[in-house]
């Protein structure tokens, strides 16, 4: 099932602990607080619990939200001049 996962963290350091955490488990980012898995419910759950670990007592707010294939179909993306760090991309 895919996911789309968003995150907001107060604090650089675990945000980027936790970005770097969602890339290293296979996650594809799309947005600069966004990525999409391709993942088991169970997995999704792993994935979140450590990153639940992650983020420990910092505030902050992490979703993965399910989206089943019909949707997934849907999706419409628009981007101009949109540019993420070299070592991610953006999925069209």
């Amino acid at each position: 099932m895919k996911y789309l996962v968003v995150y907001d963290i107060t604090e650089d350091d675990v945000r980027d602990k936790v970005r770097s955490a969602l890339k290293d488990y296979g996650g594809t980012r799309i947005q600069y607080r966004a990525f999409v898995f391709d993942k088991s419910e169970v997995e999704m759950a792993q994935i979140m619990l450590k990153v639940k670990r992650i983020i420990g007592n910092t505030k902050g707010k992490v979703m993965a939200i399910p989206i089943c294939a019909r949707d997934v179909d849907k999706v419409v993306t628009i981007a101009y001049k949109y540019e993420l760090p070299e070592e991610d991309s953006v999925v069209i």
